[in-house]
């Protein structure tokens, strides 16, 4: 299935880039979440009006804890756990993509699923990981975190770090392959980069 990552400058550019997406041959899309100005709930209101609920169902938003952050990390918290169940509710979401954002943060991914309180209907949760990272130690620092967050029992999916070395590529899958052994199945997503005019 080809699922595209969606950029648009406004609802309008959203709606007709989706729509035209869908024609040729997308069966989902992403959102992602870059700015404190484009909160996810607004990009689904919109894209309500183009697609299908099946269509919708499978459009899956991303959440930048950097771009949605509060005072406290309650406030934060209480934030996300809100987007859930809007997004679940209203839109029937399926799944998000949980990100920290870029810089560090004391309420990051790790410490967000680590604090969240059991809900029902809420969308499944995926979230990032990175096996292209040079230095070896910033690759094990990026394992040491996936297994914190694995280990918090509230993600489904993981999402790979777009890269180009096939060695460093194959030995993440690896290493995914023996955690979902420890945690239980996980749906692994991969990406391309396919170029635009702009």
């Amino acid at each position: 299935q080809m699922r595209v990552e969606l950029f648009a400058k406004d609802s309008a550019s959203l709606i007709s880039s989706s729509r035209f997406l869908y024609k040729c041959g997308a069966r989902s899309v992403n959102l992602p979440n870059k700015a404190r100005d484009s909160p996810p709930i607004p990009a689904l209101q919109a894209l309500s009006a183009a697609l299908t609920p099946a269509e919708l169902r499978e459009v899956v938003p991303h959440y930048s804890l950097k771009f949605n952050s509060e005072r406290s990390p309650a406030a934060a918290l209480a934030r996300f756990e809100e987007f859930l169940e809007l997004a679940k509710s209203r839109y029937g979401v399926r799944q998000c993509l949980l990100v920290s954002g870029s810089g560090t943060r004391a309420f990051d991914t790790v410490a967000c699923l680590r604090a969240m309180r059991d809900g029902p209907n809420r969308p499944e949760i995926g979230v990032a990981f990175n096996p292209f990272f040079e230095a070896l130690a910033d690759r094990e620092a990026e394992r040491a975190r996936l297994r914190q967050k694995l280990a918090t029992g509230r993600v489904h999916a993981i999402w790979l770090q777009i890269g180009s070395d096939l060695k460093l590529l194959a030995e993440g899958l690896a290493f995914l392959d023996d955690v979902s052994h420890d945690r239980g199945r996980l749906r692994v997503y991969g990406s391309i980069f396919v170029p635009s005019k702009r």
